[in-house]
């Protein structure tokens, strides 16, 4: 699964700036689809909360936080569109192929860590 972190501080717009958002929308892509969608709070800073995620979406970021995201595997992507919905099908629509590469690696470490 691939996930995207959109910073958002209503749920529905991405954030000006990644680093004064309130929330992330985590979304979670498989074959280059939208399968589900997740709120979370930012509490413990923008690096604890998108741990999990490839790619992490805003309006803005300071290069010092692009640089901590990289040197933890996160891409950041500024997007100027308002809706987060939008952003993502925006950058999914842009990767394509690309997208399929990643997400058939992830798939591949993942069975070679469990099994």
């Amino acid at each position: 699964m691939f996930k995207i972190a959109v910073a958002s501080n209503d749920g529905d717009e991405v954030s000006e700036s990644l680093s004064r958002c309130l929330l992330f929308m985590i979304y979670n892509i498989e074959e280059g689809r939208i399968v589900s969608c997740e709120k979370r709070a930012q509490v413990l800073g923008v690096p604890a909360t998108v741990y999990d995620c490839d790619l992490v979406v805003a309006r803005e970021c300071p290069e010092s936080l692009a640089s901590l995201l990289a040197g933890k595997g996160i891409e950041t992507i500024m997007d100027q569109r308002r809706s987060a919905s939008r952003a993502v099908q925006g950058i999914l629509a842009t990767m394509g192929p690309e997208l399929s590469l990643i997400e058939r690696k992830g798939r591949e470490e993942t069975t070679r860590i469990a099994g």
